[in-house]
């Protein structure tokens, strides 16, 4: 159920579909991790330099947001998922999982699940609320 879930009925757009909207609550969360993803990029855009890599080792995985219904149907049958982390960071050899979270934010349960498969394979999963949360998994040099 959509409300049960944040949203709230809107007004219908130009082709009569009713669109949604987030309440205030969830908005500001949103908007918190939002500005918390920017950060970290933002972050890794100025440290790869430094690092010797490329700025497109880290990549962002667009499985969240409002859509249109079609637009997720569409999504959803190219292999778009639910719980896959924000951020995926190529660096030596490994990859890192990296979920960013506003400093209140939980991981849903689709997450956590996510979290707990990378780690069943040796994989590299961390939950990041902050820049110095991120720069904290690598080393000033490269």
């Amino acid at each position: 159920d959509r409300q049960a879930q944040g949203f709230q009925r809107g007004p219908k757009d130009a082709l009569g579909q009713e669109c949604c909207r987030l309440d205030s609550r969830m908005a500001m969360t949103g908007r918190l991790e939002e500005l918390a993803q920017r950060a970290v990029v933002e972050w890794w855009s100025y440290r790869c330099r430094q690092f010797g890599v490329p700025e497109f080792a880290l990549m962002h995985y667009p499985s969240g947001g409002l859509r249109h219904k079609s637009t997720a149907g569409r999504l959803k049958a190219m292999g778009v998922r639910r719980g896959v982390p924000d951020l995926l960071i190529v660096w030596k050899g490994q990859v890192f999982f990296i979920e960013v979270k506003a400093p209140k934010g939980i991981q849903s349960p689709e997450q956590k699940a996510f979290e707990a498969m990378i780690e069943e394979n040796d994989c590299d999963y961390h939950l990041v609320r902050s820049v110095d949360d991120i720069a904290n998994l690598f080393p000033k040099r490269a």
